[in-house]
């Protein structure tokens, strides 16, 4: 295997469901599974064993899919974790979110949209279908939408903002702005709390689901 292949945990208690997606994810070349787990313990040791690049976990995962979500991100932090539901339920999906994931995928999912939601994981994109992100628009936006999205952000907030967007880490962005981590931090803080999130994933999101990723939006 060379650096490009994305390492990939299935983490699901049916095992035919499990070799269904190892079979279809390995047909792309660039995508491998490193591991199969039928509950959330069994998930956490593969994952610290197998130091998958994506983990893929369905939310009700014998044990609690949400519960191990949390545990995969707090354990291995550079792991990615996409939730896999039968249904775009937007109560559930939520709490994944806030637990960490990074998006979710309907099991209903054509093969080529399960891959290519992976690597979007992988580059650190969220991964967030159409009724999480009608759902963040909606908390983002106040009844009467002003001309310009998120007006209590001040014009450093919607930089760092931006740079979140972008794909950047604190780092990055304290680099594009001349600014120190520590400060990036402090503002990546109040970015999200002003919009109402507890994640970088979930504040990318309602920023594109209100269109401030468009030229001309900040």
């Amino acid at each position: 295997m060379n650096d490009q292949v994305i390492r990939v945990l299935v983490a699901e208690a049916r095992r035919a469901y499990r070799r269904a997606v190892r079979a279809l994810l390995e047909r792309a070349g660039d995508i491998a599974v490193v591991g199969e787990a039928e509950h959330a313990d069994a998930a956490l040791a593969q994952v610290l064993t197998g130091r998958p690049d994506v983990a893929l976990v369905d939310l009700r995962l014998p044990g609690d899919g949400i519960a191990v979500v949390r545990r995969i991100v707090e354990a291995v932090p550079h792991a990615r974790v996409l939730t896999l539901s039968g249904r775009a339920e937007k109560r559930p999906l939520l709490a994944a979110i806030n637990a960490g994931a990074c998006g979710y995928v309907l099991k209903g999912a054509r093969s080529d949209e399960l891959r290519r939601a992976i690597r979007q994981a992988h580059r650190g994109e969220a991964v967030i279908g159409p009724v999480l992100a009608s759902h963040l628009a909606e908390r983002a936006s106040p009844a009467e939408a002003p001309v310009e999205p998120f007006p209590d952000l001040t014009g450093r907030e919607r930089q760092v903002l931006d740079g979140m967007i972008r794909g950047l880490d604190n780092a990055a962005i304290a680099t594009r702005l001349s600014l120190s981590p520590k400060t990036v931090r402090n503002i990546s803080s109040s970015v999200m709390r002003k919009l109402d999130v507890h994640t970088r994933d979930e504040a990318v999101a309602i920023a594109r689901a209100t269109g401030l990723d468009r030229p001309g939006s900040s």
